[in-house]
């Protein structure tokens, strides 16, 4: 009864089973964000974290639904600079670091005012040291008060996931990643997690940001693994034709493909992904020896 009453609402169009992103190679392939459940998506630092994360929300922003972010990472200002040096064609470093010729001035006012439209619709949590019960709560206000479709945490690592209560830490993330599964599922809304990889063990000399990521690649993993229905882990390939892209591995989809690769294309001066341009599995094929984890 309770599956038919799902169907027929979704049927009735009053309930949406996956959020598209925007972002057409991921859409294709996972569905878009899955509602109800938390997606995680990984990798080591500097390899694409935010800008996947910007791009999603921008893209949900700009289809007119109110989103919820949490900026714990970075200044909670970071994503309307960079959607104003997307849209500029003026690089973020340019934007924060160097005086403006007239007609830059004019192509940033431009943007800016595109870009308020829709960050009006984001609501942004940006305060350090927040525990998970926190995070919880809040999100749980944004769905409330705001009406926010999605719930967005960069990143799990910056939460204080109250560890002196629990004997080892990994069960204190598990304990912050349930808080926020619960919000997913008790609004039958996506919530998007992002989350650092430990460095790889060993002797290896390949750059971390470079290895193809595995299930066991999760900081905490445990808990991670565990609590995850739907995993990405994002890295860089060095094969030429690669280059200006982020690669996403599927490490973990409950109602899907998996262990799939895919490309999405870098929009370098503004550090978003963009909406078009992504490479199917057939285009990315493998990684080299020194990538494998």
């Amino acid at each position: 009864g309770v599956l038919l009453d799902r169907l027929d609402a979704v049927a009735r169009g009053e309930r949406q089973v996956c959020l598209p992103t925007g972002i057409e190679v991921w859409d294709e392939l996972l569905g878009g964000l899955q509602a109800g459940v938390v997606t995680f998506i990984g990798a080591q630092p500097s390899v694409g974290k935010s800008a996947l994360v910007g791009a999603m929300v921008r893209n949900l922003a700009q289809a007119g639904h109110r989103v919820g972010l949490f900026s714990l990472e970075d200044s909670p200002d970071w994503l309307p600079e960079r959607a104003v040096a997307h849209d500029s064609g003026i690089p973020v470093k340019v934007l924060s670091t160097q005086r403006l010729y007239r007609e830059q001035m004019q192509a940033v006012g431009d943007a800016a005012t595109r870009a308020y439209e829709w960050a009006a619709r984001v609501v942004r949590e940006g305060r350090s040291g927040l525990t998970a019960r926190q995070v919880a709560a809040t999100a749980r206000q944004m769905v409330v008060q705001y009406g926010c479709r999605a719930i967005f945490l960069d990143h799990l690592g910056e939460l204080d996931v109250e560890a002196a209560q629990h004997d080892r830490h990994d069960l204190a993330v598990a304990n912050a990643v349930r808080m926020l599964r619960d919000v997913a599922k008790d609004f039958g809304i996506p919530v998007v997690v992002c989350a650092h990889f430990h460095r790889p063990r060993g002797n290896s000399d390949a750059e971390p940001r470079y290895m193809r990521p595995s299930s066991a690649s999760w900081a905490n993993s445990a808990g991670v693994e565990r609590m995850a229905r739907v995993a990405v882990g994002l890295w860089l390939s060095k094969d030429e034709a690669l280059q200006g892209y982020v690669i996403a591995t599927v490490l973990k989809q409950t109602k899907g493909d998996k262990d799939i690769d895919f490309a999405m294309r870098l929009h370098r001066p503004s550090g978003l992904i963009e909406k078009t341009g992504g490479r199917r599995p057939e285009d990315v094929r493998g990684h080299h020896e020194e990538s494998r984890p």
